[in-house]
């Protein structure tokens, strides 16, 4: 059973406030962004880590300098939490917080 449905608003580890479109039987969950347009993301179900090089091109930056794998730590949907069950909630939620309903 999934932990998350489409609609639900969620925040990820990182901060990221994403809303919820597709969750695949194996746990993959695809989300958009609420704070951007035009793109989306998505999460596997647990934590990974892989090894990457950088290849942002600036002059100093030391990852490319010393062309040496890094690893980067992808966090899952294990890690996120349920903000709101839909935008709707989410919205109310946010603008009626200060007024002590």
């Amino acid at each position: 059973m999934p932990r998350f449905y489409p609609g639900n608003v969620i925040k990820t580890k990182e901060g990221s406030i994403e809303v919820v479109y597709d969750v695949k039987s194996d746990g993959y969950t695809s989300t958009i962004f609420v704070n951007s347009y035009n793109s989306s993301a998505g999460h596997r179900d647990k934590t990974y880590s892989e090894e990457e090089y950088c290849d942002c091109g600036m002059m100093g930056c030391e990852h490319c300098e010393k062309n040496k794998p890094y690893t980067v730590t992808y966090y899952g949907m294990e890690d996120a939490e349920l903000v709101a069950n839909t935008i709707k909630d989410w919205i109310l939620k946010s603008l009626t917080k200060n007024f002590g309903f």
